[in-house]
């Protein structure tokens, strides 16, 4: 008969256990194998309702559906759980086509806290997670417990943020390029990681004078907010342009805080602006003042081109003046209007301004003459006081007119200086007589020469004519010389012309009548108090054979000559001749 061959009592059994122990494996595997389920969620607007979508979704078990799952708080994270209960904000359920235990987030949550610190962020959340993979293990309250964290993913949901804004700075015109003028540009994200990063930008913002203050100021990094100077600055430029207004002298720059999300159309930024006022430096020497000076034609300073005043001293004039000035070139309205010497800072800092004499043309009259300032004569104006010296006479014979030119000095520790000229005359005075000179004060002159004729200085060579020479010692060489009034005393004979030369006035001279003529010459000035001065000259007449002789008495002469041998001489008459000239 037949007999069926059974298993081993002893192999059976281990199958009965393996069969047991995969069976119990299997309904724990349903709870899942890790200790710690993490599943991550992106934060949203908090408290809102979120869509059934992918992104809200996440599996935290694969391997079936569990007979019972609870979500607790963790006692080890009360502290941030409790403020987000499980039921409240998710909820579980069984995938079957996926055959997967869910969960999904119902209500938002903003991981992002209220502060730039990571301490009050919502991170990560972490529940107690209870499973019971099967009903018995319901009835015998065998729950396998594990650890569930979801963690709250950061979404670029924050525009940075500008501490202390905006921002207002002073720099002044003289910061050297380069150097950085303001630290404290700051911006904060409350997101995390490249959302969390700021990035700086600059650009130009307005302002009165629509200036691009990007051309002189940047960002030499932009992961900070330290601002430098760029390109040299000019505090003039900008007041000439705000038309003396120094409130209108800034720029205004336009920051940007960006984050530094990706993609880029993801990126969020906010602005602020900095106003840079720009102070004046004291790079601007002082300068004369006048309205109808030459002044510069250059946009950024009107200052005096040259400046030049004009005053005048009587030649010889002893006494102290205070002198007075005519601008060069005058004012066309009125051109013998004087003005003040006004000196002045270019810069809006005001400086003092003194004045001294730094030299003279001809050299060497610094000291005729006294200088001195008024501070803050007119506003921020100082005046330069010019005065003649008491016993320090300018004569006009030396010199017509000399030049003094004035140094402006700032008083700053720069000490800039300025220069103006001024041009002081040497007036005509009728202070002294006449001179009269001469090549000779005794002439020579032909008898029956006619009227016109002059005398020579020499009887013989009768070459060079007799002349005086007339001075004014009041005028200089090339002063216009003005006619002098001549007289000579007696008048009758000779007289003496304007250049100097003594000629004949009246009618023939005859030797044998008159031979010397002795005459004063006196020349004065044409101007009160009329000085005047004399001379003595004398005049001698030459002869000439213009007369034939005279027999004396009787008028007829007779006698008789007798016979005889005259072979030596022998006087038979004597006749007696008068010659009315002078012999040779």
């Amino acid at each position: 008969m037949g007999q069926t061959k059974g298993l081993p009592p002893l192999f059976a059994l281990g199958i009965f256990i393996l069969f047991h122990i995969n069976t119990e494996v299997s309904a724990q595997n349903t709870c899942g194998n890790e200790s710690t389920i993490v599943i991550k969620f992106p934060e949203s607007d908090l408290n809102s309702t979120l869509p059934f979508t992918a992104d809200y979704i996440q599996n935290v078990l694969t391997n079936g559906n569990p007979a019972l799952v609870e979500v607790k708080t963790d006692p080890g994270d009360k502290s941030l759980t409790t403020n987000y209960p499980f039921k409240e904000y998710f909820e579980t359920s069984y995938n079957s086509v996926q055959n997967t235990f869910q969960v999904r987030m119902i209500k938002g949550i903003d991981r992002d806290g209220n502060t730039s610190t990571t301490e009050d962020d919502v991170n990560i959340l972490q529940y107690q997670f209870i499973c019971y993979p099967d009903t018995a293990a319901v009835t015998s309250n065998s729950a396998i417990y594990r650890v569930l964290k979801i963690q709250i993913l950061d979404v670029n949901d924050n525009t940075p943020q500008f501490f202390n804004a905006p921002y207002s700075i002073n720099v002044n015109e003289l910061t050297p390029v380069g150097v950085t003028v303001f630290r404290g540009i700051s911006a904060t994200d409350l997101d995390e990681g490249p959302n969390k990063q700021i990035f700086y930008s600059f650009s130009s913002g307005s302002s009165p004078l629509n200036l691009n203050g990007t051309l002189y100021f940047n960002l030499p990094s932009e992961q900070e907010g330290i601002v430098g100077v760029l390109a040299p600055l000019d505090f003039e430029s900008m007041y000439a342009a705000a038309q003396g207004d120094v409130s209108k002298v800034y720029y205004n720059i336009i920051i940007t805080a960006r984050d530094n999300a990706s993609p880029q159309t993801a990126q969020r930024a906010n602005q602020t602006t900095i106003k840079i006022t720009i102070t004046d430096g004291d790079d601007q020497g002082p300068e004369f003042i006048y309205p109808s000076c030459i002044q510069s034609s250059q946009p950024t300073s009107k200052s005096c081109i040259r400046p030049k005043y004009l005053t005048s001293v009587t030649s010889g004039n002893s006494s102290a003046k205070s002198l007075e000035f005519i601008p060069d070139p005058p004012d066309t309205a009125n051109p013998t209007s004087t003005v003040l010497i006004l000196m002045q800072d270019r810069d809006t800092l005001n400086s003092n301004v003194s004045c001294n004499i730094s030299r003279t043309e001809p050299a060497g009259y610094e000291n005729y003459f006294s200088v001195s300032y008024i501070p803050q004569y007119s506003g921020k104006q100082s005046r330069c006081v010019i005065d003649k010296a008491a016993n320090k006479p300018l004569f006009r014979t030396n010199m017509t007119s000399l030049e003094l030119v004035i140094e402006a000095v700032e008083l700053s520790p720069t000490a800039r200086v300025d220069y103006a000229t001024v041009v002081v005359s040497v007036e005509l005075a009728n202070l002294n007589p006449p001179i009269i000179t001469y090549n000779s004060n005794t002439g020579y002159i032909y008898e029956n020469s006619p009227v016109g004729a002059r005398p020579f200085i020499d009887a013989t060579a009768n070459t060079t004519l007799l002349k005086l020479t007339f001075t004014d010692p009041d005028r200089s060489a090339s002063d216009p010389q003005v006619p002098f009034t001549i007289t000579t005393n007696p008048t009758t004979t000779f007289g003496v012309t304007q250049d100097g030369y003594v000629v004949l006035t009246s009618a023939a001279l005859d030797f044998e009548t008159n031979k010397i003529y002795t005459f004063t010459v006196t020349v004065t000035k044409p101007t009160s108090p009329f000085f005047s001065a004399s001379t003595t000259v004398t005049i001698n007449v030459l002869d000439l054979n213009d007369n034939s002789p005279i027999f004396t008495a009787p008028e007829n002469y007779i006698t008789s000559v007798p016979q005889g041998d005259y072979a030596t001489p022998q006087i038979i008459l004597s006749v007696s001749l008068f010659f009315n000239y002078k012999r040779s």
